[in-house]
């Protein structure tokens, strides 16, 4: 009963969405697709659009946003395209690309732990110059590429913690010439405070801060005094109050639309967006009809997408265009779809043979260890996933995500110390795990991508311990560090309304 109340839910969240359509209407023929089979395909494609020899050029992690997004200014200062890698190894298909280019020189930005000394060691073995640009944490980096930039007349200054503000400011920002910043939510590190006041307010340099009270809060953004402040209350809003108020910069005659849920793409097209002054609208699931609302009301004539059909698909696109007229049979494709996976999910429930061997049941007997269930879709992609709560004792309790697309089901079990509860942002996308002992509780923060859990948020508090007349004794974490009880409980507003997932 509780799978059926849940399939009728989201079949009329799905129906409502789904039916609302743009009204105006873009030219089909007048939208490109920069793509590959995935972000380091799409980079290429991205770079063949835009370079076919180049002597310098940006090389980057492909899955370690902080240090990357802070590179479309410099790469736009030497004319370079920006390439991915992984941390470890150079990756065949930029090696490739570095080669096919004839690149002579080559910037990392990030230290050794961001990309390793193994792959500057091949670029060398390639007869590459490498100047590695880094810092002893994002910040900083962000300083020393505006350094390397050198004298600009403006600065974004974004939350080095999430990376769409600093998407939406990349290729603005690599027209311009203005650096992009990085500060924490709370904090301004050393570092930036002496990089502004030396070199940006003694050179009357327009400081643009770019972030709403989800990521920066009011005493940061004040301590900062901004020329220009950008704190709509989304990131898309301020993605086109940004594109708005340098219009005049600004040809709009093109521009790229790049989804939310990843920053490989954007940041790959940045610079190639910047090169003529296109901006990067940043798409989401629930922005997709002001978007069409934007185009057409400023007179926008080619859209390049960035990324595959995995990342926008085509019928994002066609909503986004106008181009969708078939709503009605979309919105029962879409639930016919989610049928599918919570009757799958509900098979798996009562299939003791595959809990048993991925590792949700443990005793020999086959008896379910299920303690509960939820259904939701964690990254808001229209593919649901069911997080199941289990384990054979008290002390291992823990949380598993299963999804089933395509055919193809697949199970993440997440770490936990006596895992007891979950709960959801939707304005993030997060989901919470709660564990502890003993007076102590653990609670991290995942954000699925690509498939995978990844650990985005830790923190940790022993309160319970102690009396309130004992409070100076109890201790409080965010991401390993150590914060003020004050600073704890302020920490989670920027996850927004988090839900409990009963």
């Amino acid at each position: 009963m509780k799978i059926r109340i849940k399939l009728l839910f989201m079949s009329c969240v799905l129906g409502t969405s789904l039916l609302t359509t743009s009204t105006s209407v873009f030219a089909k023929n007048n939208v490109n697709r920069l793509a590959g089979q995935d972000r380091y395909g799409t980079s290429n494609a991205i770079v063949s659009q835009g370079w076919t020899q180049s002597s310098c050029a940006i090389l980057v992690n492909s899955q370690n946003f902080p240090d990357a997004i802070t590179a479309s200014p410099l790469a736009k200062k030497y004319n370079a395209p920006i390439l991915l890698t992984d941390t470890s190894s150079l990756t065949n298909s930029t090696k490739e690309k570095l080669q096919g280019l004839g690149v002579k020189n080559v910037f990392i930005i990030g230290g050794v732990g961001v990309v390793s000394s193994q792959v500057e060691n091949t670029l060398k073995s390639m007869d590459i110059s490498v100047k590695r640009i880094c810092g002893q944490d994002r910040y900083e980096t962000s300083v020393n590429v505006a350094k390397e930039l050198g004298t600009s007349k403006g600065v974004f200054i974004v939350n080095g913690e999430h990376y769409e503000d600093a998407l939406s400011a990349a290729p603005i920002a690599a027209k311009l010439q203005y650096p992009i910043i990085l500060v924490d939510q709370n904090y301004v590190s050393d570092m930036v405070k002496n990089y502004i006041n030396n070199q940006v307010k003694t050179n009357n340099t327009e400081i643009n801060v770019i972030g709403g009270q989800d990521v920066l809060s009011n005493n940061i953004v004040s301590s900062l005094n901004p020329t220009k402040t950008y704190n709509q209350s989304t990131k898309y809003d301020r993605n086109l109050a940004l594109i708005n108020n340098y219009k005049g910069q600004l040809d709009l005659s093109t521009v790229y639309l790049a989804s939310d849920k990843g920053f490989a793409d954007a940041l790959s097209g940045s610079v190639l967006a910047g090169k003529n002054g296109n901006p990067i609208i940043l798409v989401g699931d629930s922005n997709q009809s002001s978007i069409n609302s934007y185009i057409t009301n400023n007179n926008v004539n080619n859209l390049t997408i960035l990324g595959g059909t995995g990342v926008l698909s085509n019928d994002v696109v066609a909503r986004i265009t106008g181009n969708s007229n078939n709503s009605d049979n979309n919105t029962t494709v879409a639930a016919d779809k989610v049928h599918q996976e919570l009757q799958v999910y509900d098979n798996l429930l009562n299939d003791t043979n595959w809990q048993r061997n991925n590792g949700i049941i443990f005793y020999s007997d086959g008896k379910s260890t299920i303690d509960n269930h939820w259904i939701i879709d964690i990254d808001q992609d229209g593919v649901y996933e069911m997080l199941v709560h289990h384990g054979n004792c008290e002390a291992n309790l823990t949380i598993s995500v299963i999804t089933y697309n395509n055919g193809n089901i697949k199970i993440e079990h997440l770490p936990s110390d006596h895992n007891y509860s979950a709960d959801y942002s939707k304005s993030e996308k997060v989901l919470f795990t709660y564990g502890g002992r003993g007076g102590s509780n653990y609670i991290t923060g995942y954000k699925l991508e690509n498939g995978h859990c990844e650990k985005v948020f830790t923190a940790f508090s022993n309160e319970a311990r102690y009396s309130e007349s004992e409070q100076a004794k109890a201790v409080y974490k965010i991401n390993e560090q150590s914060v003020s009880k004050k600073e704890y409980e302020e920490t989670f507003k920027k996850f927004g309304s988090i839900d409990h997932l009963k």
